[in-house]
């Protein structure tokens, strides 16, 4: 059977996925399967949900032999994650992390909106043309009116 994952950490929430770090262990010379269970805090009595992930999907962007482990974004709330390893030969124990807070950060909503300026600036260009070619053309007008008497 695979042995127990030595490392299991909750990093942060990123595009719609909550990722986890963790070191893999000794997988008995077979691929290997990780089954991350959850459960909100204060709820033993509640079903653990779970997903799993094979050895092949995780993201390895440490050299340390850690690696990233992505699931589903969950709705907010604090929860106890536990994760163990299954292969074909077996399972091994769970690991579980302290309680983690899942809490999604509102979206920024700042910013300036580029089209609502350019067309703000391009109006207010539009209106000065205006006033300008109705100037020119009123004086024209006063001018030859004044050039006839």
């Amino acid at each position: 059977a695979p042995s127990v994952p030595k490392k299991f950490y909750f990093i942060n929430i990123k595009d719609d996925l909550l990722v986890f770090g963790i070191e893999k262990g000794f997988n008995g010379g077979h691929e290997q399967t990780f089954v991350v269970e959850y459960q909100p805090v204060g709820m033993s009595d509640a079903a653990w949900s779970v997903f799993m992930i094979s050895e092949d999907a995780l993201e390895d962007p440490f050299t340390n032999g850690t690696y990233y482990l992505k699931i589903p974004k969950i709705p907010d709330g604090q929860y106890i994650f536990k994760v163990h390893a299954e292969n074909k030969i077996g399972n091994c124990s769970s690991i579980q992390v302290e309680p983690v807070e899942i809490k999604t950060e509102p979206e920024v909503k700042g910013g300036t909106n580029v089209a609502a300026v350019a067309g703000g600036i391009g109006a207010a260009v539009v209106v000065v043309v205006i006033i300008v070619v109705l100037f020119f053309i009123w004086r024209r007008k006063a001018s030859m009116l004044k050039n006839s008497s």
